[in-house]
């Protein structure tokens, strides 16, 4: 419903993709959809904060994709989730050289083979470098209070959460 409303009235075209083959892209709201040029929304639905383990093959995924050319680099990637981010997770969006080194680090042993059975996804040094001069400021997260005021402008928002809609008062009243 989000995307149907909230984001389709705030880009050019919102396309949801999520899941098997979807290269790491759940929802794009595309700026300019011929050019390629679109924000990527990222979304899961865990009881818990996302950590960087329960999503680092999505960061993978991002680099992975947009070096194959299969998609060109979003200009923002936000996460969404109900449970929002861990504090751990944000420290590390905000330090690039420890995202990257991490991915880097763990690659070989924890990503390597789980991006895609179609191709080889191993790490290569022109991947390494690419990783290293990714600009991964385009990574944000939408907070679940931030997702609520954004659904809150759907028509939707009154099915699920109530208001909106006012029931007239019968003001004649026999006594």
């Amino acid at each position: 419903c989000w995307v149907k409303d909230y984001l389709k009235n705030n880009y050019e075209t919102a396309i949801q993709l999520g899941g098997s083959g979807d290269k790491g892209r759940d929802v794009c709201g595309y700026i300019d959809f011929k050019k390629d040029v679109f924000d990527l929304f990222q979304c899961k639905h865990y009881s818990k904060q996302l950590t960087y383990s329960s999503i680092r093959l999505e960061f993978a995924k991002l680099v992975y994709y947009t070096f194959s050319k299969h998609y060109s680099i979003p200009q923002k990637y936000y996460f969404v989730s109900p449970q929002g981010i861990s504090p751990s997770l944000l420290d590390l969006i905000k330090d690039e050289t420890k995202l990257k080194d991490s991915l880097i680090k763990d690659w070989k042993s924890k990503i390597e083979g789980n991006i895609t059975k179609k191709e080889d996804d191993s790490l290569t040094p022109e991947l390494t470098k690419y990783i290293t001069e990714f600009d991964f400021s385009i990574v944000h997260t939408l907070e679940p209070v931030d997702f609520l005021k954004q659904f809150q402008d759907t028509s939707y928002y009154p099915y699920y959460f109530g208001g909106g809609l006012i029931k007239k008062r019968n003001l004649n009243v026999n006594v």
